[in-house]
């Protein structure tokens, strides 16, 4: 359990990150 939660908030840290070059990219 405690690794799928470290897994769960790698991947929205990471899910994250790559929106926020996107957004960069519209602007």
């Amino acid at each position: 359990m405690i690794n799928h939660n470290v897994n769960n908030n790698n991947n929205m840290a990471g899910n994250n990150f790559v929106v926020g070059l996107l957004r960069n990219e519209k602007n």
